[in-house]
């Protein structure tokens, strides 16, 4: 118990002595993702010792000590690369806002237009969501494909898409951050939210397409 205490109060990440160092690191550099990448690679040094410690212990007769060694290195090292990993993408992530992702130029739809034209509108571009927006250009909601649809059915195709605006809201400023949209629940509903400015401006709509791809750039380290 007393090597196994000791053993864990090693400042390597993820061992509970590299967390207490993460922490340590945190506090005097004031940056996070910093301390998590230090602490990270120092993890990673200390495994791939480990993993040399156990080949010599196993060309030197203790066979079964030494694979138990390299095992554990191995163990480690993945858990401290998944650290750095994490970090790296966090960095990232950080600065993205919803202005980075947004197509700027999105179908919309006109409060005026019928429930009959806008059922074609959103066939033809193959979308299920639009904003619907006035001449000004300014956000007045959203209309999904079901909600025109309905329409249709019920016999009032020539309803404006202004009177079928969904109660939710389902828009962003452009600043707010990756998190928020991926925490939007229209996103995962419909697969786009509408991004509008602080004077109710449309500014776009960010697709969760996009939002995919922009991970996956991140991921690979990429430009977005």
């Amino acid at each position: 118990n007393a090597v196994l205490f000791v053993f864990n109060l090693i400042p390597a990440f993820p061992l509970d002595g590299g967390r207490i160092a993460r922490a340590v690191a945190w506090k005097w550099s004031g940056d996070r993702n910093r301390a998590t990448k230090v602490s990270g690679r120092v993890g990673q040094v200390f495994a791939y010792g480990l993993i040399g410690f156990g080949i010599f212990v196993g060309l030197n007769g203790y066979a079964v000590d030494g694979v138990w060694f390299a095992v554990l290195g191995v163990f480690l090292s993945q858990a401290a690369r998944g650290a750095v990993v994490s970090s790296q993408v966090s960095e990232r992530i950080e600065g993205v806002t919803v202005a980075d992702l947004m197509d700027t130029d999105p179908f919309t739809l006109s409060k005026d237009t019928t429930a009959l034209e806008a059922q074609e509108s959103l066939s033809r571009h193959g979308v299920v969501f639009a904003p619907i927006v006035d001449e000004a250009r300014r956000y007045l909601g959203y209309v999904s494909a079901e909600r025109i649809e309905g329409a249709v059915a019920a016999g009032q195709p020539v309803l404006p898409v202004g009177e079928l605006t969904d109660e939710e809201d389902a828009s962003l400023p452009p600043d707010a951050p990756l998190g928020t949209l991926l925490g939007a629940p229209a996103l995962a509903g419909m697969g786009a939210i509408a991004v509008v400015e602080p004077g109710g401006r449309l500014a776009g709509v960010v697709t969760m397409a996009r939002v995919r791809q922009a991970i996956a750039a991140v991921a690979s380290q990429r430009p977005l």
